[in-house]
């Protein structure tokens, strides 16, 4: 037994964005839940392996000083591989001599950043001979056109590992909370992924948003994935429309448990960071999205809430649209059935990381 599952899990544990870093921890103790009970009742000499987390994005030289080749097998925890600083640091690690077996789990994969040089490396790294599993919480048809040669586990479209973060960080939402939280992303991202969206139609969403909220005597707070130009964004939000900021802006997280227990707070959420929504679902409060990546798009139909993802900037400027969509979805609530089997599909192909 640990002789084979010494497990690294390479994350962007060091984001500010910490829904990177609830994937990576959720990756994590997933795997551990699991050799932990693939070995009850079993006799060690010694203390069963645990999982190692180690970031993604180092350095050259402490890749080098990695130790590697203290490890059987390395996953890659989940979320975008568009990046050429993410690919190339996988790379790093692949073009090493140590021998060890390498998994991609919930990967992400978005047409709109398949620059020529950075395809490449995507395909370089999922046909490496030492890559056993792909996983994607995306595109499962995109995903399997990068991968030309043949892996010993199917590729699959599964959940992203963050729906557990609420087993993972022992968190329960407030079940006497009316609060609502509004979760704003810096305005030129919407721009950045379409560029007919303008800033100012940001602004106008926002304020639109803010304005409807009070219309219907709702309490609410604007709070953050834990991004600086997002919390500057919203405190900006708050100063050009009017808002005192002490009163209606939560602390910026300073760590991944930090922005679980900052949902947990909310009966409801209204957000356009995708883990923000991921989380709100994981501690059961129902979120409404709003969707500036198609990233979002196969979360929503795999937990069946496409109805509470919202594209396209007419419907997104139609504050009192927005708000009729999460008082409906309060009322509803969840298919939590539906959620749990997404939950076990996720655990199971990490225990083929395990079993393998």
């Amino acid at each position: 037994m640990s002789s084979k599952n010494r497990i690294l899990v390479l994350g962007r544990i060091k984001a500010t964005n910490y829904g990177d870093v609830v994937i990576a921890d959720c990756c994590a103790w997933l795997l551990n839940k699991i050799i932990q009970e693939k070995n009850k009742g079993r006799l060690f000499f010694g203390k069963i392996p645990k999982v190692g987390i180690s970031n993604v994005n180092k350095t050259q030289e402490k890749i080098v000083r990695d130790n590697i080749e203290n490890y059987d097998k390395i996953v890659f925890p989940g979320g975008g591989i568009n990046s050429l600083k993410v690919t190339n640091a996988i790379l790093a690690r692949l073009n090493t001599p140590a021998r060890f077996r390498m998994y991609f789990n919930a990967i992400g994969i978005h047409p709109e950043r398949q620059r020529k040089e950075l395809s490449d490396n995507i395909e370089r790294v999922l046909n490496d001979e030492r890559v056993r599993q792909v996983t994607t919480r995306g595109d499962l048809d995109m995903t399997r056109e990068y991968i030309t040669s043949d892996k010993p586990y199917p590729i699959e479209w599964i959940t992203d590992p963050a729906i557990w973060s609420g087993e993972v960080y022992n968190v329960k939402k407030d079940p006497d909370s009316n609060l609502i939280g509004i979760g704003p992303i810096r305005p030129e991202i919407f721009n950045e992924q379409d560029p007919d969206v303008s800033i100012d139609e940001v602004y106008a969403m926002y304020e639109k948003l803010l304005a409807e909220a009070d219309s219907r005597g709702m309490q609410w707070k604007l709070f953050c994935n834990g991004t600086e130009p997002d919390y500057a964004f919203a405190k900006e939000l708050l100063d050009c429309f009017g808002y005192d900021s002490a009163a209606h802006l939560l602390p910026k997280p300073e760590g991944a448990r930090q922005l679980v227990e900052t949902i947990s707070r909310f009966s409801g959420v209204i957000a356009a960071r995708f883990h923000a929504n991921i989380i709100s679902t994981a501690l059961d409060i129902p979120s409404v999205a709003l969707v500036w990546n198609v990233k979002m798009r196969g979360f929503s139909e795999l937990i069946g809430a496409k109805d509470r993802y919202i594209e396209g900037i007419d419907k997104l400027l139609d504050a009192p649209f927005l708000l009729d969509r999460l008082e409906e979805a309060i009322k509803e609530g969840y298919d939590r059935e539906r959620i749990n089997r997404e939950k076990e599909r996720a655990y199971h192909t990490l225990e083929n990381i395990v079993n393998d």
